[in-house]
C-alpha cells in the first residue's frame, strides 16, 4: 500500500500514465497482445465479437508486508510504561483490535479461503497446531495457534513470577499498588491472571490463554458520524456510537467529557491523539476497597533444646517511622517446644495496633495496624534465662513486614465508561462465543458459534488474511472467480517484476491464460523497489 504521504507520489502519477501507454500504444515490444480490428459498428457489436479487457494492476510496495492498517496503527500512540501514550503499538490491545486495526482478526467477519483458477476454494484449517503463516508461500513457516500463539504480560521486575495480562487496557500500570511495568513476551496457552475493571475498581481474574483479539466498547455516543460532538449516554439525539476518536491535543483526549469539536472520527495532521475507550476516562462509582495492611511471618521451629535447655521470648520490637517500641506485654516462660513458644505469643493481644496469629504449629504472624505503610521491621529478643545452645530459627535479627496495599476511597459515578474486552478462542466445541454478524454463516447457531467453529475462523485468517497482501490475495481470488472467457484480462504489478499480458481469460486447464494469471497473483510479493524504473522497462 502507497502511503499518502509518500514523497514519489509524481512518480506514482507517471507510472500509471506509462501503465495506460502500456495498454494503448501499438508497441512492437507487445505486438504480440494486439487484437484483431473488429469488423463491425461497436455500437451494435456484442460481446462475442468485442470482449471487454482489464488489467489487473496489483500494489507491491513493501508497507504489504504489514499486518496493520491504516499506516499509523503501528505508530507511537499506545501506553508506554511513563503512563503517556507514546509507545508502538505493535501487540498491545488496541493492534489486537479489529476497530483500530484494520487487519487484525474481527469475530464478525467469516474468514473464507481463497480459490484457485478453477474456482476450488483452499482448505479450511481444521487442525491449528501447525498453520502456515502464509499460505501463498511455498514451505512457509508454521504456527501452533493453540500452544504458541505470541503473547504479552506485564511483570512487577525481570523475575516474572508476578505478572498480568491485559483484559481491559490499563497495563503497564499500577494495581493494587505494585507497578507492573516490566513487559513479558510469552506465548497465549496455560492459566493465568488478567486485569479487567476501570480506574480505582481494578479486578485481577484467573484466564485461560488462548489467540485471543480485543473489543473496543463503545465510550459514548454522538450527535453524528462525524464523532465531533458526543455525550456518555445515547438518545435520540446523540445516536452515533464511538469506540475511537480523535483529539486535537493529550489533554483533551484524556477529559472525561471533551467539548465539542476538539475531538473526532478520522486522524488527520490536526486531530492525531487517540482518545481510547480505556474504561479510565470519568469514573464508575465504586464502593471504598479497605487498605491491605502489612505483615510478617516467623518460623519459631527450636533446635538444640531439651528439658533442661529451654527459651523464651523476652520482646517484639518494632521499629517504623523513626521509633523503636515493644509490642509483647509479657515475657514468655522459657520452653524446648515450638508450639508452647508460640502459643505462648499469641495468646497475648499485642500492643500498637498489631496483631499476633499463627499458622500450623510453629509459623507467627505479625499483621501491623492498617493506617501503617512506612518501612516497618520486627526484632524477636530471647530471655535472659533462655539456654545459650537452644536457638529458634526466626533469630533474632529484624524482619522486614510486607505486603502493603494503600485503601481505595469510594467515589462517585460518571457516565460513559468505556472499556476494552479481551476474548481467548480456546479449541473447545462446547465453549460458546456470541455470534456478532449473520455473516459468520459457518456457525450453525443463529446466536453463538463454538469453540471449533471460532478457532478455523481465526485459524483461516491466520494463514490467508493476516498480512495487505495475504488479505488482497484472497479477496482478488474470489472476485475473479466468475471471470471468464468473455472476458480479456491482464496482470502487471506496481514495479513490474510480474506481467502477464491481456488475454482471454479461459480456465479450467493447466497452463491456461487464467492458470497464468492467478500464478502470477499468488506469487507476488512485497518489494521496496523503484516503480517507475521497472515499468518503463516494459515501455522501452
Amino acid at each position: 500500500m502507497i502511503r499518502p504521504t509518500d514523497k514519489k507520489s509524481p512518480i506514482r502519477l507517471l507510472l500509471f500514465i506509462a501503465f495506460a501507454l502500456n495498454l494503448t500504444l501499438p508497441l512492437s515490444g507487445l505486438a504480440a497482445t494486439t487484437v484483431t480490428l473488429a469488423k463491425g459498428p461497436l455500437a451494435t457489436s456484442t460481446t462475442t465479437d468485442v470482449l471487454p479487457n482489464l488489467m489487473f494492476v496489483l500494489d507491491t510496495s513493501g508497507s504489504m508486508g504489514d499486518n496493520y492498517l491504516p499506516d499509523w496503527a503501528n505508530d507511537k500512540m499506545c501506553l508506554s510504561t511513563s503512563g503517556s501514550f507514546s509507545s508502538d503499538c505493535t501487540n498491545q490491545p488496541p493492534f489486537r483490535s479489529s476497530d483500530f486495526n484494520g487487519v487484525y482478526y474481527n469475530p464478525a467477519i467469516r474468514y473464507i479461503p481463497p480459490v484457485d483458477y478453477k474456482g476450488n476454494p483452499y482448505p479450511s484449517q481444521t487442525s491449528w497446531t501447525a498453520v502456515a503463516n502464509n499460505a501463498f508461500v511455498s514451505g512457509s513457516a508454521k504456527t501452533d495457534l493453540v500452544s504458541k500463539y505470541p503473547d504479552t504480560e506485564w511483570c512487577t521486575d525481570s523475575g516474572y513470577t508476578d505478572c498480568l495480562r491485559n483484559g481491559n487496557y490499563v497495563l503497564p500500570g499500577t494495581v493494587s499498588g505494585k507497578a507492573y511495568t516490566t513487559s513479558h513476551s510469552v506465548f497465549s496457552t496455560g492459566t493465568g491472571n488478567i486485569v479487567t475493571g476501570i480506574s480505582g475498581a481494578y479486578t485481577v481474574e484467573s484466564r485461560t490463554f488462548g489467540p485471543h483479539y480485543y473489543i473496543m466498547n463503545t465510550m459514548e455516543y454522538c450527535d453524528s458520524s462525524s464523532l465531533k460532538n458526543c455525550q456518555p449516554t445515547s438518545s435520540a439525539t446523540f445516536s452515533y456510537p464511538a469506540k475511537l476518536r480523535w483529539c486535537d491535543t493529550t489533554a483533551n483526549a484524556a477529559l472525561a467529557i471533551p467539548a465539542a469539536n476538539v475531538c473526532q472520527k478520522t486522524n488527520t495532521s490536526s486531530f492525531t491523539k487517540p482518545r481510547y475507550s480505556m474504561g479510565t476516562r470519568g469514573t464508575a462509582a465504586v464502593a471504598a476497597v479497605p487498605a491491605v495492611p502489612a505483615s510478617v511471618s516467623l518460623s519459631l521451629t527450636v533446635s538444640g533444646c531439651t528439658s533442661s535447655r529451654k527459651v523464651g521470648i523476652a520482646s517484639i520490637s518494632i521499629t517504623t517511622g523513626g521509633s523503636t517500641f515493644n509490642i509483647l506485654p509479657s515475657a514468655t516462660a522459657d520452653t524446648s517446644s515450638a508450639s508452647t513458644l508460640l502459643g505462648a505469643i499469641t495468646s497475648q493481644s499485642a500492643s500498637s495496633g498489631y496483631t499476633f496469629s499463627a499458622s500450623g504449629s510453629s509459623t507467627l504472624i505479625i499483621t501491623a495496624p492498617s493506617t501503617t505503610s512506612t518501612s516497618i521491621t520486627a526484632t524477636l529478643a530471647r530471655t535472659g534465662t533462655s539456654n545459650g545452645s537452644c536457638t529458634f530459627s526466626a533469630g533474632t535479627s529484624a524482619k522486614s513486614f510486607s505486603g502493603y496495599v494503600a485503601a481505595v476511597p469510594a467515589v462517585t459515578a460518571v457516565p460513559g465508561q468505556g472499556s476494552f474486552t479481551r476474548v481467548d478462542i480456546l479449541s473447545d466445541a462446547t465453549v460458546p462465543y456470541t455470534k456478532l454478524s449473520s455473516a459468520r454463516s459457518d456457525c450453525a447457531d443463529s446466536a453463538i458459534c463454538t469453540g471449533t467453529e471460532e478457532m478455523i475462523n481465526f485459524a483461516n485468517w491466520w494463514t490467508y488474511y493476516q498480512t495487505r497482501m495475504q488479505t488482497m490475495k484472497t479477496a482478488v481470488s474470489r472476485a475473479f472467480k466468475s471471470i471468464d472467457n468473455r472476458y480479456r484480462v491482464g496482470f502487471i504489478n506496481i514495479y513490474g517484476s510480474s506481467y502477464v499480458p491481456v488475454a482471454t481469460f479461459d480456465g479450467g486447464v493447466s497452463g491456461s491464460a487464467k492458470d497464468i494469471w492467478y500464478t502470477a497473483l499468488f506469487g507476488a510479493t512485497p518489494s521496496s523497489g523503484t516503480p517507475l524504473r521497472s515499468a518503463l522497462s516494459r515501455v522501452g
